[in-house]
């Protein structure tokens, strides 16, 4: 009966593990992909920081767009001048696109430049964009960046391998922790604290989503690391009871 029950929680643990290295591969790759995009093209510092809209996956067949919303906050019109620039193969080919918009008072404009798989660098893995809005007094220059991630599962559009790898993840942590909750009810002692660590780890992989989806790359590959460490010593522990 012991030893079936420690079958039970090691495969509860290996279940849970799965899950949790899928949802650290998506919203990893997610932070690498806007980090290569935030140091694509860093010749010119801007002030402030602006977000951009794109996909974070598309396959090798589609195409994606990068977006930015322009707002005019000010009580007479002004002129905006935008420059984006994107990854053409390599790392140092950019293409580049001006822009110059004109916002009435209270304003809001929506701009949009296609991407295609071969725009990506790095081996055809990841499309990097930066966008710049130059300063129109009394505003000042902004700019935004991000990474497309070029990825091709069984023919799946980037949006349903996203989707579907943040599916399977949120599925095998559940199905993990919550094998291992049923296995040693009732819940006490090192049992719950070990389940305790369970949630932790399921919210950490959360929390890494999260941040592939705003785009806040530094906090991504900071709960990435958090993450690998704390699976690390987890799985020791719990094989070596």
């Amino acid at each position: 009966m012991k030893h079936s029950k420690r079958l039970i929680n090691i495969l509860a643990v290996l279940i849970f593990i799965v899950g949790t290295i899928l949802g650290m591969g998506v919203f990893g790759l997610a932070a690498w992909g806007d980090m290569e995009a935030f140091l694509f093209d860093s010749s010119v510092r801007q002030e402030g920081r602006m977000k951009l809209s794109c996909p974070v996956m598309i396959n090798d067949y589609e195409y994606g767009k990068v977006g930015v919303t322009l707002d005019n906050p000010l009580e007479k019109t002004i002129k905006n001048r935008v420059q984006a620039h994107i990854s053409q193969g390599y790392v140092t080919l950019i293409k580049e696109y001006l822009e110059k918009v004109q916002l009435e008072p209270g304003e809001k404009i929506k701009l949009e430049w296609k991407v295609q798989p071969k725009n990506a660098a790095y081996n055809d893995l990841i499309v990097m964009a930066k966008v710049r809005t130059l300063p129109t007094y009394p505003l000042t220059d902004r700019q935004g960046s991000c990474g497309i991630l070029v990825i091709d599962v069984f023919n799946l559009t980037g949006s349903q391998t996203y989707s579907l790898g943040i599916a399977l993840s949120i599925g095998f942590i559940a199905a993990g922790s919550t094998l291992w909750g049923i296995n040693n009810r009732p819940v006490r002692g090192r049992t719950r604290d070990t389940f305790r660590v369970l949630i932790a780890l399921g919210l950490l992989v959360f929390v890494g989503i999260v941040t592939s989806l705003l785009g806040w790359w530094l906090l991504g590959a900071f709960t990435l690391v958090l993450m690998l460490f704390a699976v690390i010593a987890f799985t020791a522990s719990v094989l070596q009871r």
